[in-house]
């Protein structure tokens, strides 16, 4: 499985330094708990294993300015290299790049990666419950706020939810994607969303690609999406973006 071959490949490092970014930490969790509306978190990404390539000739920067001008409130950058060939060098230039708050999506689970995040200048980052355990999560949980960070704590399952709740999140976010199958299911995110308590910041992550799943997602009490995939396949990431936000239904 492919979640088991990027565990076997991370390497645990020493990591120390300073914050790299001289631009100040952004609150996520604001960004997205607006009160009116879903907020949207728009993702770079490289390449993905179900994908392939998805930026093949587009300058990442170039993207981002898309997002930037067509209402993302916030961007996630996948820095895990070998299936989704990303580094956390782009995260350092999205950071710098954008007003707009910055999270670090990759397959935590090492204390020193916190740090290199804080380092390399996310606002914010991703935890998945399916590859930690309930000490380390909440070990982690920590690492994070005492950086001043803030961490999306990703579910796929009820147990998942039940243990994320149990280590103290405050943001959660329900992966459509199963990471063992790949398979998507937008009935996962629907069914698991009406669980999360109130307090929570709710987040609907993957096979988003119409206005038909965004007014389901928003009808079950979501604060925000995060896509990526149905805005780097587009021919215009903007527009595309746009159009999810409820413009119209026929952009590419």
């Amino acid at each position: 499985m492919i979640i088991e071959e990027i565990l076997k490949n991370k390497k645990r490092r020493k990591v120390t330094g300073k914050r790299l970014s001289s631009l100040p930490l952004l609150s996520f969790s604001k960004a997205l708990k607006k009160g009116k509306g879903l907020s949207f978190i728009a993702e770079i990404k490289i390449s993905s294993p179900s994908e392939g390539e998805l930026i093949v000739g587009k300058d990442p920067l170039w993207i981002l300015k898309e997002y930037e001008e067509n209402g993302a409130d916030a961007i996630s950058v996948i820095t895990e290299p070998s299936f989704f060939k990303g580094d956390l060098s782009l995260l350092e230039k999205v950071k710098n790049s954008t007003s707009l708050p910055v999270l670090r999506k990759d397959f935590i689970i090492y204390p020193e990666e916190i740090q290199e995040s804080w380092i390399m200048g996310a606002d914010a980052l991703l935890l998945i419950v399916k590859i930690l355990d309930l000490s380390l999560l909440r070990d982690l949980l920590s690492l994070t706020r005492e950086k001043g960070m803030e961490a999306i704590v990703e579910v796929h399952e009820e147990k998942e939810l039940e243990m994320a709740l149990q280590a103290g999140a405050k943001i959660i976010g329900v992966n459509n994607r199963n990471l063992e199958t790949m398979e998507v299911n937008l009935e996962v995110g629907l069914r698991l969303g009406r669980l999360i308590p109130p307090d929570c910041v709710k987040v609907c992550e993957s096979g988003i690609k119409n206005l038909k799943d965004i007014k389901r997602i928003e009808e079950c009490g979501f604060d925000a999406v995060l896509v990526g995939t149905s805005l780097l396949k587009s021919s215009s990431p903007g527009k595309k973006l746009r159009m999810l936000k409820g413009g119209r239904e026929n952009e590419s």
